[in-house]
């Protein structure tokens, strides 16, 4: 397979502003609950909120955007996962990881 029809088959299967926007949302909202319960949000948290901020924004997606429903809870599915495994590294190694700037006792 080559290069070409592997990026169009990802574009096809994936829409790369839901994976953002879920994964900017995500991180302004623990960010946001952080500073006001002034300690670092548990991991059940960040799963539920997660899970809330990927349903909400699959259904604004699918609602007003010509998104097929497949391509939506593919990109949903994937926004954890670009997470986990791309951003949170990439952020860690720059010093910009939430954790850290999450100085409470």
């Amino acid at each position: 397979m080559e290069l070409q029809s592997l990026l169009d088959c990802i574009l096809e299967n994936f829409n790369l502003g839901i994976i953002l926007s879920i994964n900017v949302f995500v991180y302004i909202l623990i960010q946001f609950i952080g500073s006001i319960i002034h300690k670092k949000v548990s991991k059940l948290i960040k799963i539920v909120i997660t899970l809330f901020v990927s349903i909400i924004l699959g259904i604004i997606y699918y609602k007003f955007g010509n998104i097929n429903i497949n391509v939506v809870l593919n990109s949903c599915i994937c926004a954890t996962l670009i997470w986990d495994w791309f951003l949170k590294p990439i952020l860690t190694k720059f010093k910009l990881n939430y954790k850290e700037s999450q100085n409470f006792e």
